[in-house]
């Protein structure tokens, strides 16, 4: 009975650790979740017009479904993803450069290039 007792409850415990990990799975942002969440971002801090945040959550849709097809291509090696990534990137502020006004630009440059210890600067003040 014991051992019997013994095997329900590890079929309990490997069955919580597989529904933990289904809900993890079920967290990772779609590209339409990912571009949304980035453009409500730019929107609040950067006070966008609504064509512009319209074509912003267009631009960055885009290029979050770029990102995804680089998760998912697995021929890719480390370096030769971080590059693709890169250009990502490089394209998604040469775009945006040319949607926002020229003191959006340099506010959201501002925020997109912080150092890591400007972050835990901020952090130890408690600002979020």
């Amino acid at each position: 009975m014991k051992k019997f007792s013994g095997i329900i409850l590890s079929l309990i415990v490997v069955f919580g650790f597989v529904q933990t990990g289904m809900a993890q799975l079920a967290d990772i942002p779609t590209p339409k979740r990912q571009a949304k969440r980035m453009t409500d971002v730019m929107a609040r801090k950067l006070d966008l017009s609504t064509d512009q945040k319209q074509d912003v959550l267009a631009l960055n849709l885009r290029l979050a479904e770029k990102e995804t097809e680089l998760i998912k291509n697995e021929e890719l090696d480390f370096f030769d993803r971080l590059e693709k990534y890169k250009a990502i990137d490089t394209t998604r502020v040469e775009e945006l450069k040319k949607v926002f006004t020229d003191q959006q630009y340099q506010k959201f440059h501002e925020f997109n290039h912080r150092t890591p210890s400007d972050m835990e600067k901020k952090q130890m003040k408690g600002d979020r």
